[in-house]
């Protein structure tokens, strides 16, 4: 039988996670993955296989636990305002000046436009939450208009979408300018007109 581990798993992700965000992928040498979780690059290797390994289970804790949250109320009790809800959450946060997203970007972005972005493991984790998103806005845009036609309802979840990843993608240049983006969605949110059936 192998020698128990010293050290909680869920935490060094979560460390390394924090490391990544800040410096992005490329610039998170292994021994700054050391620093931030306290573990040597030989426990590193042998849990993870490699950076890379760390790097994809660090992406998958931030989806589940930093973004997936913000979806819930969309998936469970989606009503008129639930929609809203998400998108004034996701303004406080990049106007906040003090969230992780705020002064680090959203993380999905960032290694969205840098090189992991490319790794073809990298990229179907971005796209499963990327889908689960789309939907989960679906469903808050069907419980805010509930005569809207399907097609209206996906065009307007995509619009949204883009405005949302536009806000993470400026939020470190411009905040405001970001929050400009999700004003622009709220917008849309009030002004659809539906027609009566």
């Amino acid at each position: 039988m192998g020698r128990p581990m010293a050290f909680e798993i869920e935490s060094v992700v979560r460390a390394a996670r924090e490391a990544f965000w800040r410096r992005g992928y490329e610039a998170t040498s292994i021994s700054e993955i050391e620093e931030a979780t306290g573990i040597a690059r030989s426990s590193i290797y042998h849990v993870f296989g490699s950076k890379r390994g760390l790097f994809i289970a660090s992406l998958r804790s931030y989806i589940n636990e930093v973004l997936t949250p913000d979806l819930e109320p969309l998936r469970n009790r989606a009503g008129r305002e639930t929609i809203i809800g998400y998108m004034e959450t996701l303004r406080s946060a990049i106007l906040s000046g003090r969230s992780f997203v705020a002064v680090h970007g959203s993380m999905l972005i960032n290694v969205s436009s840098g090189r992991p972005g490319g790794d073809p493991d990298v990229a179907n984790v971005v796209r499963d939450f990327l889908d689960e998103q789309l939907r989960m806005l679906r469903r808050g845009i069907r419980a805010r208009f509930p005569g809207m036609e399907a097609a209206e309802s996906q065009s307007l979840a995509q619009t949204l979408q883009a405005l949302v990843i536009s806000a993470l993608t400026l939020v470190r240049l411009d905040p405001e300018w970001a929050a400009r983006n999700l004003d622009v969605a709220l917008s849309m949110l009030g002004d659809c007109a539906v027609p009566s059936r």
